[in-house]
């Protein structure tokens, strides 16, 4: 089951999930808070979340062919209204650039 839905409009500031967010630990706590919504950028489909990090609303997006995927599939399973709650992450370097990863 393909997790794709139609675009809807964020009910964030469309401020984005940073690495920045966690601070000098790079550890901490993103709390998927609905609904998803499909995207797709240059870099490939993806699903858009609405979050809350330190108490702040954003937007975080992951791809469908990467590790964050699979670990929350693998968490949350194939029902979409499933994907709510806490997801332990921590910021990691690849190529230089540091992103976020589920753990």
């Amino acid at each position: 089951m393909k997790l794709i839905r139609k675009p809807k409009k964020s009910s964030t500031t469309n401020t984005w999930v940073t690495p920045e967010m966690f601070g000098k630990a790079g550890k901490g706590t993103v709390t998927l808070l609905g609904p998803m919504r499909a995207s797709n950028s240059q870099y490939g489909e993806s699903i858009d979340f609405d979050v809350k990090v330190n108490g702040s609303k954003c937007s975080w997006t992951v791809k469908y062919d990467t590790p964050n995927y699979s670990k929350l599939h693998d968490r949350f399973g194939n029902e979409e209204g499933e994907w709510k709650g806490p997801v332990q992450v921590e910021v990691k370097k690849h190529m230089g650039k540091k992103y976020i990863a589920v753990i």
